[in-house]
């Protein structure tokens, strides 16, 4: 799987998350003093919404209740979020977002392409399968261990011991 791959493939694992946090910033030094020089002055959200836009007309759609017509205040929270208490940055990284978009359209016009992720992302999975979580909950947290015996099919008769 190659770099642009891992950008936009969120596996089934978080360590695969981690990396692709990592990748984005082991590949583009400038952007990471950026991030850190946006945080010693001061993050202001206002700065990117004005600068963008696209990213105007998207915050205000979200303000105005564009998405709910019948519940137009539904998403105010998102967009107060976004605009006073925004800690993680989001409209400072909307062009990103927007990018690694793309790269998913593109990826999905292939359908070869897209099925080798698609397949990757199932196979990948089995470390978040409700299985293990079950099996881990019932050791960890209910201190029992569980059966891996089969159940029986609903139209069958339960034999009697086991």
């Amino acid at each position: 799987m190659t770099v642009e791959e891992k950008k936009f493939f969120i596996g089934g694992q978080i360590s695969m998350i981690n990396q692709l946090i990592h990748l984005r910033f082991a590949q583009d030094q400038p952007e990471v003093t950026w991030d850190l020089q946006a945080r010693e002055r001061g993050y202001n959200a206002f700065d990117y919404y004005n600068a963008n836009a696209q990213l105007k007309q998207v915050i205000d759609q979200i303000a105005s209740g564009f998405f709910r017509p019948s519940n137009p205040e539904e998403f105010c929270d998102i967009y107060n979020n976004l605009m006073y208490h925004d800690c993680f940055f989001c409209l400072a990284d909307y062009d990103d977002y927007m990018a690694a978009q793309e790269r998913v359209n593109e990826a999905y016009k292939d359908q070869s392409v897209w099925m080798k992720i698609c397949i990757h992302n199932i196979a990948s999975s089995g470390k978040f399968s409700s299985d293990r979580t079950i099996a881990e909950y019932a050791c960890e947290i209910l201190g029992v261990e569980p059966t891996w015996d089969k159940f029986p099919a609903p139209h069958e008769p339960i034999e009697e011991g086991k």
